[in-house]
């Protein structure tokens, strides 16, 4: 089994956080998942490649422009 190096983990994460904005991009992934990464630098076999997400929560944005009162009762000081 090979491993990511230092270099390629950041051209991973790199991959993974297009894949979730370019729908296109993931898609490509499940089907050819090692010339998908190729193409982003990393030399992996199809079996070792990672999966994209561990099937968590999908992407939030959150506007953090405007402080809510939620947190502002979390940092009162008395």
């Amino acid at each position: 089994m090979a491993t990511i190096t230092h270099t390629e983990d950041w051209r991973f994460a790199e991959l993974v956080m297009r894949a979730w904005t370019e729908p296109a991009l993931a898609a490509r992934y499940e089907d050819d998942p090692a010339g998908t990464l190729a193409q982003f630098g990393i030399d992996l076999d199809a079996g070792d490649a990672p999966p994209l997400s561990a099937g968590g929560d999908p992407l939030r944005i959150a506007d953090l422009t405007q402080p809510s009162l939620l947190s502002a009762k979390w940092t009162y000081c008395g």
